[in-house]
Parts: structure tokens; C-alpha cells; sequence
């Protein structure tokens, strides 16, 4: 579904990103981890076309980079993790605002239009907000809302820079539980930022490491979240354990390293 062929972003005569290749099918869940500055927020801008960049990104087989603002928003929706909030705008208006690639130019919202904008809303948890203003949603409200604008657009592939970064525990489970299944339902491909390792690990198909601007690691959890691995690019030590159902869990190593003998 998603391909990235020799991406690289350029600023200011400066490499930050690439040359990246990577492949997500319809439905999966593709994590991008790696310490802070390695990258991901860039990779993930210009997947989107916020940034000038070198290189191919395709949807469904079709490039993407040639194509008009509207029609890549049908293909490809973006949340960043410090949404914008326009003045005196209401939630739902806010949301409505990510049916606008489906519409003819000038047109109104019609009935499908609506009835996206209910289903996400309900979603997401937000009907009774609805009538707020984005100004004075908490951080947590507005990253669902902005989820929730990304979802209306109906795309083929969805970016999210560290979609849970605002929320508290109850609302990050739920969130993310709701991409896990609507990624299913919808068959779209999600590609995260994702700063939790343990979350990565329970909710991606596929990992990729940045480190650097580069892909130095990619595959499954289990082999890409390795001790030696975290502590070479992120410079901590950690145990990879097993909760009682399965799942991996990312914790500190707290105790420390012996001294060096004399």
C-alpha cells in the first residue's frame, strides 16, 4: 500500500533524513521508534508533502507527490503531535473540516459527510464536545480531535506523530485500541511515531528504527527491541519481559553496572 523509495530530506544543505526505503501494506501497523533527533518527525512530515524531499512515495502504487493538495489528502492524512487550534472554531466544525477533500469545490457538506463526522466523533468519544471550541480543549481532547479530523478524511494511509503523547492511560488505550481495530476495518495502513517502546511492541506489525536520519533496525518487536540494541541507540539499559498473556514489556534496568576492577 505505502511505498518509500530512497527518501531524503535536505535542510539547509544539511542530510536530516535518508535515504529511508520502506514498504506497509494495507491494514498494518508500521511503528517508527528511535531516540529524540533521530528523525521521525521529518520522516513522517515529508511522507506526508509538508517537506521538500528527494525520492518516491506512493500509495496503492500511484505517486503521490505529484499530485494536488485535495487529492492527496484522499490518500494520505497527517496528525501531528501539537495539532493547530483556529480560533473560535467548534469541535465538530474542526472535524467536519476533514471532509473537505470529498467535496466539490464551494460545495456544502451532504449527508455522508454528516454521518462520518457522527461515527468518529462517537469514536472517539467526543459527542459531548462538540460544541466546544478548540481553544479550550485540554491536550488530551485536542489530540483526539485531531485524530478524529484525520479519520473523516477516510484516507488510505494515516501519519501520526506520537499519537498518545497528550493523553492520559485510559484514553491512550482506548485510542489506540480504536486505531488498532478501525486499521483492520477500514484496511488502512498507520504509521506512528511512537516514543513508548512497550506500546510499539504491543501494537505495531513492523518496527522501524531511526537513528541519525537512517533505518539502522527493522522487522518484528522481538527483533528489533533487543537490550544491546536499545542501549546502542538510545544509550539505556532495559530488560525486555513478558506480561502473562505474551506481550513485551520495555522496563528500565535501574540497577547499576558493577565497577570496573583496578
Amino acid at each position: 500500500m505505502l511505498s518509500i523509495d530512497d527518501l531524503v530530506v535536505t535542510i539547509d544543505d544539511t542530510r536530516i533524513v535518508g535515504p529511508v526505503s520502506l514498504h506497509a501494506d494495507a491494514a498494518t501497523w508500521t511503528g517508527i521508534i528511535g531516540p529524540n533527533g533521530a528523525g521521525k518527525t521529518t520522516l513522517l512530515r515529508a511522507i506526508a508533502g509538508l517537506l521538500e524531499h528527494d525520492g518516491a512515495v506512493s500509495v496503492a502504487g500511484l505517486e503521490v507527490d505529484g499530485l494536488d493538495r485535495r487529492s492527496r489528502a484522499k490518500r494520505v492524512a497527517y496528525v501531528p503531535q501539537s495539532p493547530a487550534r483556529p480560533a473560535g472554531m467548534r469541535l465538530e466544525s474542526y472535524v467536519a473540516a476533514g471532509r473537505t477533500p470529498h467535496r466539490g469545490y464551494l460545495a456544502v457538506p451532504g449527508t455522508e459527510d454528516a454521518a462520518v463526522v457522527r461515527s468518529v466523533l462517537a469514536e472517539l468519544d467526543l459527542r459531548g464536545l462538540a460544541e466546544r471550541e478548540v481553544s479550550t480543549l485540554s491536550g488530551g481532547e485536542m489530540q483526539r480531535t485531531a485524530i478524529a479530523r484525520a479519520l473523516a478524511q477516510e484516507p488510505d494511509v494515516l501519519l501520526l506523530d506520537e499519537p498518545t503523547a497528550s493523553l492520559d492511560l485510559g484514553h491512550t488505550q482506548d485510542v489506540l485500541s480504536l486505531l488498532d481495530r478501525l486499521r483492520s476495518t477500514r484496511a488502512t495502513t498507520v504509521v506512528s511515531a511512537l516514543h513508548d517502546l512497550t506500546v510499539a511492541a504491543r501494537f505495531a506489525d513492523n518496527l522501524v528504527l531511526l537513528d541519525g536520519g537512517l533505518i539502522v533496525a527493522e522487522g518484528s518487536a522481538e527483533s528489533v527491541l533487543r537490550p544491546e540494541t536499545i542501549r546502542r541507540h538510545y544509550g539505556a539499559r532495559v530488560h525486555v519481559l513478558r506480561d502473562p498473556a505474551g506481550s513485551m514489556a520495555i522496563v528500565p534496568d535501574t540497577e547499576e553496572p558493577p565497577a570496573a576492577k583496578p
